[in-house]
């Protein structure tokens, strides 16, 4: 092979400045792809723990559940123990007459009709038949006390479990008078007492009469569409259609005042610091906690 006398030219082309610069910027370059494919890669990491942890979190709530402890007598009738005895019975037996008189005992007093409704409500519809699983699992359980851990209903489950929201502390405190008042109690509050509770029914007020207004504008809008089509028929409708479209125009008249009359009642109340505020069930639930218990 011949080499030309000015070969030590050539290194030149190589090491020139603007070839170096070259391979700076290359290495920059490759530097800032594998610094971006580094970010991407912790990026990735990140948001794949936030799902998994988020997933996590919801689906603990299913694992475990809530209980209420009831100290109960185990009592069956002839038929219940022969089917607790008979193992290849095949079906379950629900002992809920026990499970009842356990949770009037926890009452402590004699209770209406209602009363003993609204009591029955707070468990699962299984809890007899859980009790009956475990009496027929230990039949020496009849006819002593036993502390039953009977399962909540599913609405108080999903409460419980913050499904349904959680309760504000309105920062509300003072002395309580509990007086009697017909079938139900009256409770007096030191002044001042429901100060910070009265502001949030103050903007609940507010929220329902922004509302109100909202729909007294959309019966405005049907009138005024009812009013023209009712320009545009003229005399040549027939007199069903013409009485169709008064009677419909009648209807968003009324509807209309009928919500601006809400929505200034509402405003009033709202602007009035000394104003009675009735509770519905339109507003947020008010709950009192005194001495160990809640009253709603």
């Amino acid at each position: 092979m011949t080499i030309p006398s000015d070969a030590a030219a050539f290194p030149a082309r190589h090491t020139s400045e603007a070839a170096n610069r070259r391979v700076r910027a290359r290495r920059r370059a490759e530097r800032r792809m594998k610094a971006c494919g580094v970010l991407a890669i912790v990026l990735a990491a990140l948001a794949l723990g936030i799902l998994i942890s988020t997933v996590l979190v919801r689906a603990s709530s299913a694992v475990y559940e809530y209980n209420l402890k009831i100290d109960l007598a185990v009592t069956v009738d002839k038929i219940e123990l022969e089917r607790l005895r008979d193992p290849e019975a095949g079906f379950r037996v629900s002992l809920d007459a026990p499970v009842r008189a356990g949770l009037k005992e926890m009452a402590g007093r004699s209770l209406t009709r209602a009363e003993r409704r609204d009591l029955y409500a707070l468990l699962s519809g299984d809890a007899g038949l859980e009790l009956g699983d475990a009496v027929g699992k230990d039949i020496d359980l009849i006819g002593r006390r036993h502390l039953y851990p009977a399962l909540l209903d599913d609405e108080i489950q999903i409460y419980l479990k913050g499904g349904l929201g959680r309760l504000r502390d309105a920062g509300s405190a003072g002395a309580l008078i509990v007086k009697e008042s017909g079938d139900g109690v009256e409770l007096q509050f030191e002044e001042g007492g429901f100060g910070d509770a009265r502001s949030a029914l103050r903007k609940g007020l507010i929220h329902r009469a922004q509302r109100a207004r909202s729909e007294a504008r959309r019966q405005e809008n049907a009138i005024r569409v009812t009013r023209r089509d009712m320009e545009d028929a003229g005399d040549a409708e027939d007199g069903e259609t013409r009485a169709g479209l008064q009677s419909a125009l009648e209807g968003f008249i009324l509807k209309r005042d009928r919500q601006v009359a809400r929505a200034e009642e509402f405003e009033a109340l709202a602007a009035d610091p000394n104003a009675a505020l009735t509770l519905d069930e339109t507003q947020p639930s008010l709950l009192v906690s005194a001495n160990g218990g809640w009253m709603k």
